[in-house]
């Protein structure tokens, strides 16, 4: 570690390097295997999860509601995901996964043969328990923020 440098400022620049060094050439593979962006990736593992209003699926994914609606015709283009409009009130839209969105999710492993997971391979449990922990609260942190409320 150098002591010239603050460990807050230090912590940027590893998760900076995570973030080119590793996220950089996976969102680089994600397009090259499935031809989807993050953003589409993202929103179809909410939706792996359970059905979703639109509205809620684009708080969840930080998006207004123009731009979801780009993501969503894309992977309805695809038909990855359906829309409906909701019997009691038509002014909402549920979005849920097709059976080929959810074969997609359901079959796809991605990284698994990657650099990333090589490496992750060589690391002892103890070291995979303490990022996950680290990077969990560090996500948290970031989620809370993002949404107006204090992290704790």
């Amino acid at each position: 570690m150098d002591d010239n440098l603050s460990a807050k400022t230090q912590a940027y620049k590893s998760i900076m390097n995570i973030i080119s060094i590793i996220g950089e050439p996976m969102l680089v593979e994600l397009w090259q295997a499935l031809e989807i962006t993050l953003t589409q990736f993202r929103c179809l593992r909410i939706l792996h999860v359970r059905p979703m209003q639109a509205g809620d699926l684009a708080k969840k994914l930080s998006l207004s509601p123009t731009s979801l609606t780009r993501v969503l015709e894309r992977l309805e283009n695809r038909q990855l995901i359906e829309r409906n409009i909701d019997r009691e009130d038509r002014r909402r839209i549920w979005v849920s996964l097709t059976p080929q969105g959810k074969n997609m999710l359901d079959t796809l492993k991605p990284w698994q043969d990657s650099a990333l997971a090589q490496a992750l391979d060589t690391l002892p449990d103890e070291s995979l328990n303490k990022f996950v922990e680290i990077s969990t609260q560090i996500v948290e942190a970031v989620k809370a923020l993002s949404e107006g409320h204090t992290a704790s």
